[in-house]
């Protein structure tokens, strides 16, 4: 039993969300937790104006400027969603991908970001194992839309 300041009993509410009728609260709960969202980019600029568009659409972004850093973050703290641009110098997005899904635990939904706009380029990134493609430059509206879109999901909203 936990007590409040004035030493009146309070309810644990957390064992609640075990019980099957506080499911829709549970999920309700979820839905409102922000997404933790991770942008892998090594170029200043793009990190900045890639944080601003999310940051305008309600999202908070933190930054890293490589591959193993974006696996180290993932690592440390679990992110929701993560923005891997593709060429990057240590390790690249691709590399960083594919040692993220042999992490055991819940996996982060990973979109890759590449200036790279070749045929086979997409397919390539679905077979590191990255959920969707962003081709740079894009627009404010695609990027917020990708993130609302795989946020839903990874929710287990509909989009």
């Amino acid at each position: 039993m936990l007590l409040s300041s004035s030493s009146e009993p309070v309810r644990d509410v957390a064992s609640d969300f075990d019980q099957p009728k506080n499911k829709q609260h549970r999920d309700s709960v979820l839905k409102d937790k922000p997404l933790r969202i991770l942008m892998a980019e090594d170029n200043p600029i793009n990190q900045r104006v890639g944080k601003l568009i999310l940051q305008k659409a309600g999202f908070d972004v933190e930054l890293v400027g490589d591959g193993s850093e974006a696996v180290a973050a993932h690592r440390e703290h679990p992110y929701d969603l993560i923005l891997m641009d593709c060429q990057m110098p240590t390790m690249d997005g691709f590399e960083a991908c594919r040692v993220i899904r042999e992490f055991d635990g819940p996996q982060p939904v990973i979109i890759a970001v590449t200036a790279n706009a070749l045929v086979g380029e997409r397919e390539k990134c679905l077979e590191a194992g990255m959920n969707d493609y962003l081709s740079k430059p894009f627009q404010a509206d695609q990027l917020v839309s990708l993130v609302k879109k795989w946020g839903a999901i990874k929710r287990g909203q509909s989009a």
